[in-house]
């Protein structure tokens, strides 16, 4: 077994401590950095990693020696995400009525059943062209009038619905500066929830980059509701009121603006950037772990 299989097999359990999240077989074969492998060699990689007590196999689940008891934070927050899904598909349904939304998908950790009981819940919306502003107004004040957004700021977050992510069809691929191993697990990981005329499978394609990263990534799409195939006549690319609900949101956020992306086809609200802080823990426990001296 190659010394290079070895130290992508650790280096994907690595970047999953990170959350808490030990992984089967199958899920490191799926999310393994940088290192095309198949699924046997992987397994066989993780039997040699556990015979030289460099990781921990749990049940069905490996994780780094030491972590062990991440195995029983995952299955708890498999429940608690499993009541979160349920809401998300709910809600989400209902905003699937506008019909310029052409995908909603949630992503973080609920998208990996990876969420505590008073975690948010964060979703990534996909918009007809010229109608991204159009949909966060409708979404938000549909949200709030059922009490489920969540609004900057506020400490009680559980259940709510934070709206992190809009691009329309015309931007669906992500900005340059932001192609990284943490977007690329964003994008693997999200799961989508509804679509129209196959807009999520144009959106990896699009995003092909992220196989730079996750190679042995391929979409799953068993998770889709399929009940909005085709919009009948389309959406017209036309929107008067585009600018108008533009300028009203920008005008209330003026002051409240931090970090979030905001341009043309592409808004990103997340003020707290995870991005930074995730990769160079990720980086610090690989150097820590001096993972090149691995056995092979």
């Amino acid at each position: 077994m190659s010394s290079g299989l070895n130290n992508s097999v650790l280096k994907t359990l690595i970047y999953a401590d990170i959350f808490g999240y030990p992984l089967k077989s199958n899920e490191v074969h799926r999310y393994l950095i940088k290192k095309k492998a198949t699924l046997a060699a992987v397994a066989k990689s993780l039997t040699e990693l556990t015979k030289e007590k460099i990781i921990v196999k749990s049940r069905d689940y490996y994780c780094l020696k030491g972590r062990e008891k991440s195995v029983y934070f995952r299955e708890k927050r498999k429940y608690c995400s499993g009541i979160k899904i349920l809401k998300a598909l709910k809600f989400c349904r209902l905003l699937f009525m506008l019909p310029f939304v052409k995908l909603i998908g949630i992503t973080g950790t609920l998208s990996m059943e990876n969420a505590d009981d008073g975690d948010d819940i964060d979703v990534f919306i996909i918009t007809s062209k010229n109608f991204i502003w159009t949909t966060r107004f409708f979404s938000v004040i549909f949200l709030k009038l059922f009490g489920l957004y969540r609004n900057p700021g506020t400490s009680d977050i559980r259940n709510k619905f934070c709206l992190n992510m809009f691009i329309d069809e015309g931007n669906l691929e992500l900005i340059n500066g932001e192609k990284d191993l943490f977007s690329a697990h964003e994008i693997a990981q999200m799961k989508p929830l509804f679509q129209r005329n196959n807009i999520y499978r144009e959106f990896i394609s699009i995003n092909s980059w992220i196989k730079s990263f996750l190679p042995n990534f391929s979409p799953l799409y068993q998770f889709m509701d399929n009940n909005h195939k085709k919009l009948k006549g389309g959406v017209s690319d036309v929107n008067f009121l585009e600018v108008f609900f533009k300028t009203i949101q920008l005008t209330y956020m003026k002051r409240k603006i931090t970090n979030e992306v905001i341009k043309d086809g592409y808004l990103r609200f997340h003020p707290l950037d995870l991005r930074p802080k995730i990769l160079d823990e990720y980086y610090k426990k690989i150097k820590m772990l001096n993972i090149a001296k691995i056995p092979s």
